[in-house]
């Protein structure tokens, strides 16, 4: 596991002899190169993959067990994080949309924790979302993001080859976006990001494009970029098209450069566009993709509502979330059957009283 929950399930008092791996992201793996670092990991057979195509990671191989002991049964969870995730005993890092979380009502050894006939003490829940601070702002699902930027890029010209097409965000996870929906842009020839392109490989998915990934070939270029703190009106004001017939004749367009294909780069309100060849709109460089790999608050409840466990413990030891109402009585007391949450009685030790807390309303 990484560092989050302190590095602590108070369940288990004793150091661990066997750690898991959840997912293959730098935060959560963490001290697994120190000389000292002994012990079992176990992680999916994906993850195991991952680890082989990092050459610094070789040296740990040997502590990655092929086959389970057959004493302990450990099922994971997909958690729909990234590439190789899974859940067991704490969320780890999760994404719960609507979807997700019906796929684990078919799931039979979770069956008897949601109909009641066993409960679960505590639920270490993945919460970045607590970073924004209340008001806290619900994420479309990622499926509907990537199907309105997949609407935006068929209205570029696809046939420019000055014109390239570039994802900023090479954190495992965002090769969704690359691979499952984004087939407009086939035309990318590779991808120029080493540790992406070893994710991509380890785990290939066939017949899959191919992109861009964090690089700078040409100054010309779309960037899709990863956003989730962004309100409709900077969306509309930034990534929207712009009929070039509404545009005052005194507003200011400098014109940039014109390709071979007759596509022109303009400098028009603090940002770059592209107008094709007898084209009607400008289109902006930057496309902002709201995409999340993180729950929201919301779906943080419906989740709970799932299992109603007794507790539930975060990832956050904010002082300054602690004071503006970020306790799990407060947040999520509704959903659980207990009194006593942990993570407040600590937070209390450690930061006194909190102020009092703004509402719980929604943007």
């Amino acid at each position: 596991m990484s560092n989050t929950f302190d590095g602590k399930k108070r369940e288990f008092c004793r150091d661990a002899s066997v750690r898991l791996v959840t997912h293959f992201h730098a935060d959560h793996l963490v001290g697994i190169l120190n000389r000292r670092f002994t012990g079992l990991i176990y992680c999916s057979q994906a993850t195991k993959k991952l680890m082989e195509a990092e050459e610094r990671y070789s040296s740990i191989l040997i502590l990655l067990p092929s086959l389970v002991e057959k004493k302990v049964y450990v099922t994971l969870i997909e958690a729909y994080h990234c590439r190789s995730d899974a859940s067991v005993l704490c969320t780890g890092d999760v994404r719960t949309e609507q979807w997700w979380r019906a796929g684990l009502r078919h799931l039979p050894f979770l069956q008897p924790y949601m109909t009641g006939e066993k409960g679960l003490c505590n639920i270490y829940l993945d919460s970045a979302f607590y970073y924004r601070m209340e008001p806290y702002i619900e994420i479309p699902p990622n499926n509907m993001s990537i199907h309105t930027a997949v609407c935006l890029l068929k209205k570029y010209l696809m046939d420019d080859p000055e014109i390239m097409f570039e994802f900023t965000d090479t954190t495992l996870g965002f090769e969704e976006v690359l691979r499952k929906r984004l087939k407009v842009t086939a035309g990318c020839d590779h991808v120029n990001n080493h540790a992406i392109t070893q994710a991509m490989n380890a785990v290939p998915v066939a017949g899959a494009p191919v992109f861009h990934v964090g690089c700078t070939l040409s100054p010309y270029f779309v960037r899709i970029s990863e956003f989730i703190n962004f309100n409709i009106m900077d969306f509309a004001g930034v990534c929207c098209p712009i009929q070039v017939a509404n545009i005052p004749a005194h507003e200011n367009m400098e014109l940039l450069h014109t390709t071979q294909k007759r596509t022109r780069i303009f400098y028009f309100c603090n940002r770059k566009w592209l107008l094709p060849k007898d084209g009607a709109e400008l289109f902006p460089q930057n496309i902002m993709l709201a995409f999340s790999r993180h729950l929201s608050y919301t779906e943080t409840v419906e989740f709970l509502k799932m299992f109603r466990p007794r507790q539930l413990y975060p990832i956050c030891n904010s002082k300054l979330a602690w004071r503006n109402g970020f306790t799990m009585k407060r947040l999520y007391g509704d959903v659980c059957t207990g009194t006593k949450f942990a993570f407040d009685e600590k937070m209390l030790e450690l930061c006194g009283n909190r102020r009092i807390a703004p509402s719980r309303d929604l943007l």
